[in-house]
């Protein structure tokens, strides 16, 4: 069993002044098959054979740099919002969430990607990460949480019940 983080895991909202690479880099170098999902294979971030694009960073670097690019404090607020949460262990990047705000049609929050670094997974950080996440959720009035995740990616789900996060449908596709 891995051991418990030696200090402590720090969360924080990210604004415009992070560095967009950066945390594409660390998102890619943490990506498994497993990872990914439906939206995955509906986005640009894979091939037609549903593996990820050999651009793959630029690709994820692009998304993190819109959703930087918004105000945090419309979180509370907006119709929409999409932002980008880092979890850091001894002051490096440990986990990364990239999160979806909707007060609209409905009030309710997609943790739409989450990624912890291979070496700290299952030891909290995805755990801590998460619970920050449910945290503001709850803070900016929203009243139901989503996420998906790749069928094979078992230990993500493990983590998720755990949470609280209960199965709500089954998405199929077929190529045509």
């Amino acid at each position: 069993m891995p051991s418990a983080l030696p200090n402590s895991v720090e969360i924080a909202i990210c604004d415009a002044t992070a560095d967009p690479d950066e945390l594409a880099q660390f998102f890619c170098a943490n990506l498994t098959p497993e990872y990914i999902s439906h939206s995955e294979l509906q986005s640009n971030r894979t091939t037609p054979a549903g593996d990820w694009v050999p651009d793959i960073e630029a690709v994820i670097g692009n998304e993190l740099q819109d959703a930087l690019a918004q105000d945090a404090t419309l979180r509370l607020s907006a119709p929409e919002w999409n932002g980008v949460i880092v979890a850091k262990v001894d002051g490096r990047l440990a986990g990364i969430a990239i999160v979806l705000y909707v007060h609209a049609d409905g009030s309710y929050g997609v943790i739409e990607d989450i990624l912890v670094d291979g070496a700290l997974r299952g030891r909290g950080v995805g755990t801590k990460l998460i619970d920050f996440i449910l945290a503001d959720m709850r803070a900016s009035n929203l009243s139901r949480a989503f996420l998906e995740s790749g069928v094979n990616n078992g230990k993500a789900h493990d983590l998720f019940h755990h949470i609280g996060f209960a199965n709500t449908s089954v998405i199929m596709d077929m190529i045509l």
